[in-house]
């Protein structure tokens, strides 16, 4: 889940920690991205 985002300036912005680092929360990263492309 994005920490912040603007519709309006179409800004998304997502403070990562080193969690993020793990292989499957790595690819939950990928999708989520994936989706939030196409916003």
């Amino acid at each position: 889940m994005p920490d912040f985002y603007c519709y309006e300036k179409k800004l998304i912005i997502e403070i990562d920690g080193s969690i993020h680092y793990l292989k499957e929360v790595l690819n939950l990263d990928i999708e989520k991205e994936k989706i939030l492309n196409n916003l």
